[in-house]
């Protein structure tokens, strides 16, 4: 779950690519949440993330979140990972599919309830500096072979 271009790029990316790597037969949907700031591009950079099975607009995720059976286990074995946006959609998706919910964060606070384990940038890590390293290898390798 997350919400717009920038954690899109910094933060699913370098998750989804680890992800697959390590669980290649996996399936990745990306729940792309109502933001006010939004620029409307979610989509787009979304749907270029190698390794994405499905992706459901905002407006498709609310009515996911909201439609009957209310409680399924559907997506089982499976996990939500929060990657940005309200809290509360993640939240709202562990109780509803029955998954441990899962977060990352840039500050050094709580994201609420249903979370089993929170993430934290300056504790576990900062994906922005995974994706930055990425684009610096993977543009070293264009250099060397178009020079």
């Amino acid at each position: 779950m997350t919400n717009s271009p920038g954690e899109l790029i910094s933060w699913v990316d370098p998750v989804v690519a680890t992800f697959k790597t390590m669980n290649p037969h996996s399936k990745v949907t990306i729940l792309l949440l109502p933001c006010q700031y939004s620029s409307g591009m979610e989509f787009k950079v979304a749907r270029s993330i190698k390794g994405v099975d499905d992706i459901y607009m905002p407006g498709q995720t609310i009515k996911l979140l909201f439609s009957f059976p209310w409680r399924t286990r559907k997506y089982l074995p499976g996990a939500i990972l929060y990657l940005g946006g309200d809290p509360l959609y993640a939240q709202l998706s562990g109780i509803k599919y029955k998954l441990p919910v899962y977060g990352y964060t840039e500050h050094n606070r709580s994201l609420g309830f249903m979370f089993k384990k929170i993430f934290y940038k300056d504790i576990d890590g900062d994906l922005m500096i995974e994706r930055a390293v990425r684009f610096q290898a993977d543009r070293q390798r264009v250099l060397e072979k178009y020079g």
